[in-house]
């Protein structure tokens, strides 16, 4: 078996550790045996190669980078929505981090008010209320998440500055989890990130994988079901030492009955 993890603009949205999500797949796929092939997208001129992906990835960057990201899309005249488009039609799945899951959205304003469009693929809507830094989400985060994945804890670190809503015909979509301790989405709601059909939008870096491995498992056997159509149980990998990063996030929060 072999997955195609396509690294989107990893030149330009590659901040807070989230590198670290791509060194998590493919370690955890691997080891399983599964051939695991890495394309990295950056320019219009590559966006034919989306077609070949199996596990999508975009990660946080600079607002000005987002812009930049948008302009390279921009300049594609449609492709590249329309080959996303495809991929997230045929249950592909995607892991889109902060910067990466705001672009996914409607648009977002940010702290200066510059309106970065966004491809409208998630009907969500993100303003930054202003370039002070109290009303940034910033800290350690911790959810509570209704995947069918143990423990249902997810823990990160979360710095930006977009609040996020869900749009008015947001229907079918729904929250990654509920935050425990920290901001997640915006200041208000208290649900981070969102879920819709094999999408996984989240506010945290950290990076987010390598101390949820059992969501890297859950991202990796979707992929392979998703391609292969029937797959046993991943076999087992020896996790202790990232369930002790995941626990001490946890303890740390002051959760002990988590």
């Amino acid at each position: 078996m072999k997955l195609t993890f396509v690294h989107l603009f990893p030149d330009k949205m590659n901040i807070y550790g989230d590198w670290g999500n791509i060194e998590t797949l493919k370690r955890r796929t691997t080891l399983r045996g599964v051939e695991f092939e890495y394309l990295p997208i950056n320019k219009s001129s590559d966006f034919h190669l989306i077609e070949q992906g199996d596990v999508f990835f975009f990660g946080g960057g600079q607002d000005r980078d987002q812009m930049d990201v948008w302009n390279e899309i921009k300049s594609s005249g449609g492709a590249f929505r329309t080959n996303i488009e495809a991929a997230v039609n045929a249950n592909k799945v995607f892991l889109l981090i902060c910067g990466g899951y705001q672009m996914f959205g409607n648009f977002f304003i940010d702290s200066i008010g510059q309106n970065i469009p966004g491809l409208g693929i998630l009907d969500i809507e993100t303003k930054a209320l202003g370039p002070q830094v109290s009303t940034r989400c910033i800290g350690n985060i911790v959810v509570k998440t209704d995947l069918p994945i143990l423990p249902k804890t997810l823990v990160g670190f979360e710095n930006h500055g977009g609040q996020t809503y869900f749009g008015s015909k947001s229907t079918e979509l729904k929250p990654l989890g509920k935050v425990i301790v920290g901001r997640g989405n915006n200041l208000i709601d208290g649900v981070e990130g969102c879920i819709f059909k094999n999408i996984f939008g989240s506010y945290m870096h950290g990076s987010l994988l390598p101390k949820n491995p059992h969501f890297a498992d859950y991202l990796i056997k979707l992929s392979l079901k998703n391609k292969y159509h029937h797959i046993d149980e991943l076999v087992k990998l020896d996790d202790h030492l990232e369930m002790k990063a995941h626990n001490k996030m946890i303890k740390i929060m002051g959760l002990w009955h988590y």
